[in-house]
């Protein structure tokens, strides 16, 4: 385990986060999982409330090679990044023993859920895969989170919660961006008695379904993923400078503080 901003991560690699995920699968409770990259980390850090919703996942992982390197300047020693596009193949890959399961895509752009969806039932003919009909947009409070006192929200999600209890998923994937996606797991999961794991996926969707195409392993490899995305999105800039200037600036001010 190691401490970034506030936030605890587990010091795992693939095979082990791996392994701890089908043993949630199997164990009959209900789990839910954050991916934990640079710009969550500082949102987390700015807010206290999101901060303790992230404490309590079930397991959170590093989805950002700034938080490996971070971890060990600090001298924590995370094993790996784990990626949150990478973890769904994981997982589906994994299961590939055990046919039956049924999986839902919640959140993004209408057209990348259903391309993701096509995309995936492709690569994993053995499980089930649905996605929500409703195009999700939120009101949203000062810091992002959902205004529970919005009728248009509340409307949104009885009807979002009543699309996925008629489909019956075992896992959930929430891509409606941080930290709503991490609030609104926190929220509704005990209200999904299907769901054995939900997972914030944030835009892992879009990469899935090719509308954000993904860097090269060289590239993600030497950890300049981040400019990639500025060439393919330079609107981007600011979220940007939050990963590879203020996460690194805090996190080091934090960690030499403790």
């Amino acid at each position: 385990m190691a401490e970034i901003l506030g936030i605890n991560i587990d010091n795992l690699n693939r095979a082990e986060a791996l392994q701890r995920i089908g043993n949630f699968l199997a164990d009959g409770r209900q789990h839910w999982i954050a991916t934990i990259n640079p710009e969550i980390a500082v949102k987390a850090y700015k807010d206290k409330k999101y901060c303790d919703i992230l404490n309590k996942a079930d397991l959170r992982v590093a989805d950002g090679v700034g938080i490996i390197w971070i971890s060990r300047f600090l001298g924590g020693g995370l094993k790996e990044r784990i990626a949150g596009v990478d973890l769904i193949y994981d997982i589906f890959g994994d299961l590939k023993k055990n046919a039956g399961f049924k999986a839902m895509i919640i959140g993004a752009e209408k057209d990348s859920r259903e391309k993701a969806k096509e995309n995936l039932k492709k690569l994993f003919s053995h499980i089930e895969f649905g996605i929500s009909l409703l195009n999700i947009k939120f009101s949203r409070g000062n810091n992002g989170e959902i205004e529970k006192n919005n009728k248009e929200n509340e409307e949104m999600l009885a009807g979002l919660n009543g699309e996925i209890r008629k489909f019956a998923p075992d896992i959930l994937f929430v891509a409606f961006g941080a930290p709503r996606q991490e609030q609104w797991i926190r929220d509704n999961l005990p209200l999904l008695p299907s769901v054995k794991l939900a997972i914030g996926v944030g835009g892992a969707i879009d990469m899935i379904s090719g509308k954000t195409p993904r860097a090269s392993k060289i590239i993600r490899g030497i950890g300049t993923e981040w400019l990639w995305r500025f060439f393919l999105e330079p609107r981007r800039l600011g979220r940007i400078l939050n990963a590879v200037v203020v996460f690194p600036y805090l996190a080091i001010r934090y960690g030499l503080k403790k």
